[in-house]
């Protein structure tokens, strides 16, 4: 769908894994708030779309990511890095931040509520 509308595609899931997997390569207790926000603050996101898979690839800090974030160490952990409030501020800011200006289709969870929650 994002494809034909010439929309970017955002995966929320791919960014929380990418969090994660930045955590496990740094070595960063995510118990620990102080060492979570320190890493947060070098964490940049970015969705590039891979014209030979069709998909929009996760990079983390200017490295395409996709395959990394894919493997079982990162599907491991995952939940316990998204379940930290600090992981969640930073990853809905990115996603508000990302749909500023451009059209996009995003997949996750509390997507129309939390990060695009309706207006009445």
């Amino acid at each position: 769908m994002a494809a034909k509308l010439n929309y970017l595609y955002i995966d929320s899931g791919a960014m929380y894994r990418a969090i994660t997997l930045y955590f496990i390569q740094q070595r960063v207790d995510w118990a620990d708030t102080y060492q979570v926000k320190t890493a947060l603050d070098s964490i940049h996101l970015e969705f590039v779309y891979n014209q030979l898979t069709g998909q929009s690839d996760m990079y983390l800090n200017e490295e395409n990511v996709e395959p990394m974030i894919r493997e079982m160490v990162v599907a491991e952990k995952v939940s316990e890095v998204a379940a930290v409030k600090e992981v969640r501020d930073f990853a809905v800011a990115q996603q508000q931040k990302m749909g500023e200006g451009q059209g996009i289709v995003m997949d996750g969870r509390d997507i129309g509520t939390v990060v695009f929650p309706m207006r009445s």
